[in-house]
């Protein structure tokens, strides 16, 4: 491997995006990170919501309080994977494939490899 190879390979590791962004594809780069930034805060939102909507407990003097039943937190687990799984694997894919399209990118293909028309 490549000096430059491993290096976008490492950087595409570190954050989606950044291999794009060292092998001179600044477009492509930003694109990705933007959007893994983007559904990574979405995710977030998504859960922080989910977690507050079902461990938030208004008290007799009206303000809300937090409780940390295990039990709740077990059902907000398993709730929170069942309706934000598709983002997470989203993230991930988007991820695998700057990894990929950056290794690619920096010409050191494998052996038996079909260069880019």
């Amino acid at each position: 491997m490549t000096p430059r190879a491993k290096a976008a390979f490492l950087s595409g590791l570190v954050f989606p995006g950044l291999g794009q962004v060292l092998n001179k594809q600044k477009a492509k780069g930003a694109a990705m990170m933007a959007s893994v930034s983007i559904f990574v805060l979405w995710l977030a939102v998504r859960i922080f919501r989910l977690t507050w909507k079902t461990m938030a407990i208004v008290g007799p003097d009206g303000l809300e309080s937090v409780r940390m039943d295990p039990e709740a937190i077990a059902r907000l687990h398993n709730q929170a994977w069942a309706l934000n799984w598709w983002l997470a694997a989203l993230v991930m894919a988007i991820w695998i494939y700057s990894i990929i399209d950056a290794y690619y990118l920096s010409g050191d293909k494998p052996d038996g490899a079909v260069p880019a028309k």
